[in-house]
């Protein structure tokens, strides 16, 4: 999905480029978070415009399911996250952001 590439470069980066190590300077940039940061924003900020103006009467059917349809939006992009954007595996300040 969206974040395919993260998976290319399977370590963090130091704010030189170089492969983060012991000796980098702190904090690690690990690839992709800035991209999955964008993505988690935009929908977030589909569902704050939505909730100003819900389709029909809040707690309907439609307006049920559009959220419904929002939280699998959601679920589905969680899923396509890189194991280097998850915070369990691999703890960083980016990681720790998407959190």
């Amino acid at each position: 999905m969206i974040f395919e590439d993260a998976d290319l470069v399977d370590f963090n980066l130091d704010v030189l480029g170089q492969v983060f190590g012991p000796t980098s300077p702190e904090p690690p940039l690990v690839p992709g978070v800035t991209q999955a940061a964008c993505e988690i924003t935009t929908l977030q900020y589909r569902i704050m415009v939505y909730n100003q103006n819900p389709d029909g009467k809040i707690g309907c059917e439609n307006d049920l399911q559009r959220r419904r349809d929002f939280f699998a939006e959601l679920g589905a992009l969680e899923q396509s996250l890189s194991h280097r954007l998850s915070y369990i595996l691999n703890p960083a300040p980016g990681t720790a952001f998407l959190k």
